[in-house]
């Protein structure tokens, strides 16, 4: 239940941001989706 919850947060904040054009810098949105993705799914694996 608490990873759900983290993955929730992730991808709602990731979201939110975008959407509120939060995100002014040239780098590419899906790349730094990408990698928050991986770093989520690296500390799941780390924590089993």
């Amino acid at each position: 239940m608490h990873a759900t919850r983290r993955l929730r947060v992730l991808v709602h904040g990731f979201a939110s941001i975008g959407s509120a054009g939060g995100f002014g810098l040239p780098e590419d949105l899906d790349d730094t989706y990408d990698q928050l993705i991986q770093m989520y799914l690296s500390n799941l694996r780390n924590k089993s």
